[in-house]
């Protein structure tokens, strides 16, 4: 992310919970690319780690804990998201998925 791509753009970031971790990576990057980013992951505890670690380098983060194999943790995590920054611009949604498939529809086993 070069320039101000992500500069004000408002980021969901499913499945960022762990420091160290592919998805905690992205959410480190945009948030020094100046994005705001709503991390989201069902293990508080991790959640609450990264989310210091991003506040600690001055990123615009937030966290929301929610199961996201069900619909309902999905449109829990799009509300919160839209109450705490006003929009969602982008998704990026690091799975523990085992089959391709649209967010909204992956439950149970497939996540």
């Amino acid at each position: 992310m070069e320039g101000d791509i992500a500069l004000g753009m408002k980021y969901i970031g499913a499945g960022l919970a762990t420091i160290g971790a592919i998805g905690a990576a992205i959410a480190q990057r945009l948030c020094e690319a100046g994005a705001r980013v709503m991390i989201a992951d069902d293990n508080d505890t991790k959640l609450h780690v990264t989310l210091e670690v991003l506040k600690a380098q001055e990123g615009q983060a937030a966290k929301f804990a929610t199961k996201l194999e069900d619909k309902l943790g999905a449109s829990n995590l799009l509300a919160a998201t839209i109450d705490t920054y006003g929009r969602v611009d982008v998704l990026v949604n690091i799975p523990r998925a085992t089959q391709p498939g649209a967010f909204a529809d992956l439950n149970g086993p497939a996540m």
